[in-house]
């Protein structure tokens, strides 16, 4: 764990250094009497000095100072302590001795030099009292705050820079931690990225497939018309079969005897994909219906609009007409059967006058169809081929799918030919 280093407060550092700012300036003020003593004798200034000058360019020196040696005493004596006299009078006194005028002027100056220093020396012990000494300790105080100051700026700035290179370096290393985190997140953003693009073609691929496999549109078309035919069978039978005998159109589905419960049932794969398989009451059939259309529009991701449909289902009860395609007309509907009366079951239905009808296999037909014809077409309208056909007791099956198997129909009429427009294109 990084120790911070904080050093002594900025204020009390501030107060510091004003305590020996204070001191250093009173020691300056205490010690200015030092310098303002008596006046010492300057020689320069002297009259006598010069009168002894000028005498010795026309007389003897030696005379010339011993005319105006009383004058010069007498201009130092004011001026001079008692020990700085004694000690010019005893330099004077071997200074006159000397003959030779240049000499002799520089003793007398030599002499006065010395006087002036000890007279100096002298003044500063005349002078010195007790305010000296606080002068000494306030420069002293003063130079010991500084050079604590500057000491404690010098460590805290050493040490603090020795913290700072460490944060420095872990910023450096916070910086190459984001970076490479960094690149960790585009890598993982273009994985995901790879991935997002995978699942969005497999899931067009998925759908391409499903698209495929039929169009919820025509699957509901065909439910739309079963359950028609069936509604006009109930008018009638008033029971709901596996499929629908269209009396008035132009094909027939036969049926197979089981004999092991003496009836008659449908092939399973004749049965219409939206039709169940099994046999129920009138109000149980007619509610499994929606279901079935809901199952179909789930599973082939459309969604029907209610009552906007450009496909929708119209059933034909009686004299009601319903549309399955929207939840009210489907729930009129449901509550419409349900006050219908029950039906019968299909064994007490009065036989009809068809001829008897001959069982077949699965995926083969015969002549024995008593009546009716079945016609495939194979073009629209348009002129143009289907792509899959529908055939009794086989189901649906592509266009292809029947030329490889060359599977003829014997019903006396043979696959619709296009037409000549068609054929002459």
């Amino acid at each position: 764990m990084p120790v911070h280093i904080y050093g002594i407060h900025p204020l009390i550092v501030f107060l510091l250094a004003l305590v020996g700012g204070y001191a250093f300036f009173v020691s300056i003020f205490t010690l200015a009497p030092f310098n303002a003593g008596a006046p010492i004798f300057q020689l320069a200034k002297s009259q006598a000095f010069a009168a002894i000058v000028e005498c010795t360019d026309t007389a003897n020196g030696v005379g010339c100072f011993s005319k105006h040696r009383g004058a010069l005493k007498k201009e130092a004596r004011g001026k001079l302590s008692v020990i700085s006299q004694a000690q010019i009078e005893d330099c004077l006194d071997l200074a006159s001795k000397n003959a030779n005028d240049l000499a002799l002027i520089l003793n007398i100056q030599t002499c006065f030099h010395q006087a002036d220093i000890l007279e100096r020396a002298t003044q500063f012990n005349r002078t010195s009292n007790t305010h000296s000494w606080w002068s000494i300790i306030g420069v002293s105080i003063s130079l010991f705050i500084q050079v604590f100051i500057a000491l404690h700026g010098f460590i805290t700035f050493v040490l603090r820079s020795k913290e700072t290179e460490k944060q420095n370096t872990t910023i450096r290393n916070l910086a190459e931690n984001a970076e490479h985190m960094n690149e960790k997140q585009i890598s993982i953003y273009k994985s995901v990225s790879s991935l997002t693009s995978s699942v969005n073609s497999e899931t067009k691929n998925l759908q391409g497939r499903l698209n495929k496999g039929g169009d919820v549109r025509r699957e509901l078309e065909r439910v739309s018309l079963g359950v028609a035919e069936n509604f006009e069978d109930i008018q009638k039978l008033k029971s709901l079969v596996a499929v629908v005998e269209e009396e008035d159109e132009n094909s027939r589905i036969a049926k197979k005897w089981v004999s092991s419960g003496n009836r008659w049932s449908y092939p399973a794969s004749s049965l219409s994909p939206a039709i169940p398989k099994n046999f129920g009451g009138l109000s149980e059939r007619l509610e499994n219906i929606p279901q079935l259309i809901q199952n179909s529009q789930d599973r082939n991701g459309c969604e029907v609009n209610n009552g906007t449909s450009s496909h929708p289902l119209l059933a034909k009860l009686g004299d009601r007409v319903f549309d399955l395609a929207s939840p009210k007309g489907i729930e009129e509907w449901r509550n419409y059967v349900r006050n219908m009366p029950k039906s019968k079951s299909p064994r007490s239905v009065p036989k009809t006058s068809n001829p008897p009808r001959v069982p077949f296999a699965i995926g083969e037909f015969t002549s024995a169809l008593s009546r009716g014809e079945i016609h495939i077409k194979k073009y629209n309208k348009a002129g143009q081929p289907h792509r899959r056909l529908f055939l009794p007791g086989r189901g649906w099956i592509t266009a292809k799918r029947l030329e490889e198997e060359g599977i003829r129909v014997h019903l006396g009429t043979p696959l619709e030919e296009p037409p000549e427009n068609n054929r002459q294109g």
